[in-house]
């Protein structure tokens, strides 16, 4: 179905104050939870299970997205956080709660450990701390690439977003946004054995629907303009390669007494070629590892999937 945009505003009279108001049918909150899940799937790929994002014939179930005003919870409840610069306007920002999430809930769901270990014992690695932090830090910038519009570039701030309770000073969302026909929208994101809750804005809302775009029929390609092949239209646009050795697993053991300067052997055999993997994580071609021109280089060769185990063995 085709994204309306039920939009009016009440209250005419002059001198009067009015609200516009929205209503977002169902199948625009689907569209919503997909664009999540397609971002939840890319995180997962790059942190968890290095497989590609799922299909899209795969049904998305387990995150929900309602209209704001359904939420059993208060405007003020939870510790809510601005996803994007404070200076955004209240109805075009999002926030997140992560107060459920913890560095022990992360650092388990990383390590796929069965009950989460504190970080602060005696011996906490500051491998694993700086494991969790850096996966917490790719979550944000998925969900605000996932967010945010394509066209407008928000600055990086020193300022960490933390995850928790304990650092966490909570924000109060809106109250307007509490009101039947606001336009916000709250959805619930469980994130790969996490917990997060968002709450969005009804212009952003807008924004990512495409709502405010009026139907243009496509123009005619100017003269000037010839079309030309679909690998030359394309032949300017950047992708990127991801370079591989075989895979090895380490126990929470090794990995907490790591010091810099050890030595960890591979289970890759010199002759064996480096698996060259694309952006959706399929496999390429190999490649070996050499120099030119006193740089780093390597050079593509042809490569079986069999090359390369899926299964990393321990060490």
């Amino acid at each position: 179905m085709q994204a309306v945009n039920n939009t009016m505003q009440a209250g005419v009279a002059a001198g009067q104050t009015f609200r516009t108001i929205h209503w977002w049918p169902e199948a625009d909150l689907v569209r919503l939870v997909q664009t999540l899940d397609v971002a939840r799937a890319r995180w997962r790929s790059a942190w968890l299970d290095q497989l590609p994002p799922h299909a899209k014939d795969e049904v998305v179930t387990d995150i929900v997205c309602i209209l704001a005003h359904q939420a059993d919870t208060q405007p003020g409840a939870g510790s809510w956080q601005p996803l994007f610069a404070e200076n955004e306007d209240g109805d075009s920002q999002v926030w997140f709660d992560a107060s459920q999430v913890s560095g022990e809930a992360l650092s388990a769901v990383l390590l796929k450990m069965t009950a989460p270990q504190s970080l602060s014992a005696k011996g906490a690695p500051g491998l694993v701390a700086e494991l969790v932090q850096a996966a917490w830090q790719d979550c944000i910038k998925a969900l605000r690439s996932a967010l945010g519009n394509a066209s407008v570039l928000y600055p990086e701030s020193g300022k960490q977003l933390p995850f928790g309770t304990g650092d966490c000073v909570g924000e109060a969302l809106p109250a307007r946004h509490m009101s039947a026909w606001s336009g916000a929208v709250r959805v619930s994101l469980p994130w790969c054995g996490l917990q997060l809750a968002l709450h969005i804005g009804p212009g952003r809302v807008s924004s990512l629907l495409g709502a405010d775009k009026k139907e243009a029929s496509p123009a005619a390609p100017a003269a000037s303009n010839p079309l030309v092949p679909l690998h030359k239209a394309l032949s300017q646009q950047e992708t990127s390669l991801r370079l591989e050795l075989s895979a090895v697993e380490l126990d929470l053991g090794s990995l907490q007494a790591l010091v810099v300067g050890d030595v960890i052997p591979l289970p890759h055999k010199l002759e064996q070629p480096l698996a060259v993997n694309g952006e959706d994580g399929k496999l390429l071609c190999g490649a070996f590892l050499g120099q030119q021109r006193g740089m780093r280089a390597i050079e593509l060769v042809r490569a079986n999937a069999g090359e390369f185990p899926p299964a990393a063995p321990a060490l």
